[in-house]
């Protein structure tokens, strides 16, 4: 239920609003009655407004970010490929940061040399690396835990990523916009990101293409303080200000 939940949620986040027969033909063996009921339960859960015939995408929600469990299922053929392309060009580096966010978790399941120094922010990655490689040394930054999105980001945070050096920084975003640069919904996480950006030796930037065009209220960088940035696909002219040689597609 919860799975099918995330999955509408999800496929509402994509496209906006969807009916009910939209939503049935993509669980063929769910009845039509309880979809609707999925869309209550996400409707009284603040995600979504109901419309007739089936349910809109919240916009109060537009400017946040989304659950978890919903972003780590959206669009995970690009999210995966990026990570595997940020992976091959990692090179000698020891010490690496991981941001938090479902790209940078893909990118952290293709992590597989010992030896290596990792500090990061995903409570989720900590573990994910922790409990896969006994040879990595792991480091989970202290903080107040976002539930959205398994972050911890505040000013401890901020002071452990002052004390620390950082070779390589893998960075998420939620969105991109000309003028508005990289951003995402909130204000402490950002915080964050600024102060790992700015310690950083290397910058990789990871951003699939659902995120161009989008502008949320905090941004945290702009193209010219990241090195590398890794996308699906060509930005072209959605993501006008970002230099082509940046650019790792």
């Amino acid at each position: 239920m919860e799975e099918r939940r995330r999955a509408i949620l999800a496929y509402l986040v994509s496209h906006g609003r969807a009916s009910v027969e939209e939503l049935n033909d993509l669980f063929p063996g769910t009845s039509a009655m309880t979809i609707r009921r999925d869309l209550d339960y996400l409707e009284q859960a603040g995600e979504v407004i109901r419309i007739h015939g089936g349910a809109m995408l919240n916009p109060a929600r537009i400017l946040q970010e989304a659950q978890y469990g919903v972003r780590e299922v959206e669009n995970r053929e690009a999210k995966d490929r990026i990570a595997r392309l940020a992976a091959d060009i990692l090179g000698d580096t020891r010490s690496i940061y991981i941001d938090a966010g479902t790209t940078c978790m893909e990118f952290a399941r293709q992590l597989s040399a010992g030896g290596l120094l990792v500090t990061t922010s995903g409570a989720n990655i900590a573990a994910e690396l922790a409990g896969r490689n006994p040879d990595m040394t792991v480091t989970m930054l202290g903080g107040s835990l976002n539930p959205r999105s398994l972050a911890v980001s505040g000013s401890q945070s901020i002071e452990q990523v002052r004390n620390i050096n950082i070779d390589t920084a893998v960075m998420c975003t939620s969105g991109y916009a000309p003028g508005a640069g990289f951003s995402n919904g909130h204000i402490g996480e950002s915080e964050l990101k600024r102060a790992v950006i700015a310690k950083a030796r290397r910058v990789i930037l990871l951003m699939d293409g659902t995120k161009l065009g989008k502008t949320l209220p905090y941004t945290f960088a702009r193209p010219e303080d990241v090195d590398i940035i890794i996308c699906d696909r060509d930005p072209g002219e959605g993501a006008s200000g970002i230099p082509e040689e940046k650019l790792l597609f």
